[in-house]
């Protein structure tokens, strides 16, 4: 079980493992984030000299990340141990815009790609371990936006790679391990 310190809208995420040898393992899992934030945004009107007006917009995102990783472990180091690794990830997600009386966007964009993770697995007691962990991605990106102005409506698509050659977060995520037996 996982989440990041700033919270950010990131509830967090759930994974599986099951180990395939003392230094493997295996990992399935799911991340799940809720975030509510006002972005700017840019009109034409008469409010002022230039005739730009920018006010903050309510907008919405839901994320669901789904993670397959096969995960290495180093020699452990006492109690801790760090571990590596790298899989498949697929994620989808929906963002909504209220634009007022001038009307709406909803972006919903599917990530697919590869993943990698770099982590130090702690051992509090025999079962119970905490992590912290990061995460690089590389995947490409499908956008549909649906929009509506004044009562018209409009559907484009349009593709991106989304590099991360840094973290994916700049704050680790942190999490704690249970062992079932």
């Amino acid at each position: 079980i996982t989440t990041t310190p700033d919270w950010n809208g990131d509830i967090g995420s759930v994974y599986f493992s099951r180990k395939v040898s003392p230094r493997a393992a295996l990992r399935m899992g799911a991340g799940f984030m809720i975030h509510k934030r006002y972005k700017p945004h840019t009109i034409w009107g008469p409010d002022d000299i230039t005739g730009i007006k920018i006010f903050d917009v309510p907008t919405r995102l839901k994320e669901v990340t789904f993670h397959v990783h096969a995960l290495g472990y180093a020699p452990p180091s006492g109690k801790a141990t760090l571990f590596f690794g790298f899989g498949p990830m697929y994620a989808i997600s929906r963002e909504h815009s209220e634009y007022t009386h001038y009307g709406w966007v909803t972006n919903t964009m599917w990530s697919l790609g590869m993943e990698g993770v770099l982590g130090l697995l702690v051992q509090l007691k025999p079962r119970i371990s905490v992590m912290v962990e990061y995460q690089f991605i590389y995947a490409t990106r499908f956008h549909k936006q649906t929009s509506s102005y004044h009562d018209k409506v409009h559907v484009w698509t349009y593709t991106e790679t989304a590099q991360q050659t840094m973290p994916k977060s700049p704050i680790p995520q942190f999490g704690i391990s249970f062992q079932i037996k």
